[in-house]
């Protein structure tokens, strides 16, 4: 049996991850220290994002779970000032598992990842 995974690195440097702020929930967007509190995150993605009110900052405190909450946290990313928030990750393209000769050269994805369209090996000869 064999397994492919297919990732791609998507990474954004407008702004750095080693500045995060740690209120920052884990996953693909985030905000760093370059946050001037100007609001344009929170009024664009409110379901996104929130303030700290002691420091002063915006920070992700919930990661987009729908289509139109990530358009509005996208959209939030590329209006940002002073770029403070960016996204970055593995982000997972596709993962497909090869069965045993004897079921066949059937195809399967992982449940919520959309099939390629192809077998494994016609996969393994369009990388070649």
């Amino acid at each position: 049996m064999a397994v492919i995974l297919h990732f791609k690195l998507k990474t954004d440097f407008m702004a750095d991850a080693a500045n995060r702020y740690p209120e920052n929930v884990p996953g693909k967007y985030y905000v760093d220290n370059q946050c001037i509190d100007c609001d344009l995150c929170r009024e664009t993605a409110p379901d996104n994002f929130k303030r700290n009110d002691d420091g002063g900052y915006s920070f992700v405190y919930k990661q987009p779970a729908s289509p139109d909450e990530e358009t509005r946290c996208k959209e939030a990313k590329e209006g940002c000032p002073v770029e403070a928030m960016a996204t970055t990750g593995l982000i997972r393209v596709h993962t497909a598992v090869e069965m045993p000769e004897s079921t066949g050269s059937e195809t399967r994805t992982t449940p919520g990842w959309p099939a390629c369209g192809g077998t494994i090996s016609s996969l393994r000869g369009a990388s070649r």
